[in-house]
């Protein structure tokens, strides 16, 4: 058992020295990092919300996103850098128009 106890001491010491969000992003390289970007159906609500999204192309530049939004804020995104695809909603009653997104 001395081998294992080792192991394990050694390995704490590894996590003690990495900052936690490091192995998270060790283990999913870049290139596979995928975004969801939900924003509003809305123009300004949209404009508004490109603020977050800049943020996340600034710290994610190789991630591949998806934006979903009102068929009137479509134009918003359309030259986005590192769009893979825009998914319109149109709004529904009860919330409907979730469920082709899920």
């Amino acid at each position: 058992m001395p081998h294992m106890a080792s192991a394990r001491h050694n390995a704490k010491a590894l996590d003690e020295t990495q900052p936690p969000w490091r192995s998270r992003r060790d283990v999913l390289s870049r290139q596979d990092m995928r975004i969801l970007f939900v924003t509003s159906n809305r123009v300004g609500d949209a404009i508004l919300s490109t603020g977050l999204l800049d943020h996340l192309i600034r710290v994610h530049p190789d991630a591949r996103i998806t934006v979903v939004c009102g068929r009137v804020a479509e134009g918003v995104f359309a030259r986005m850098p590192n769009r893979e695809r825009t998914v319109v909603l149109d709004k529904q009653p009860y919330g409907l128009h979730w469920l082709p997104l899920w």
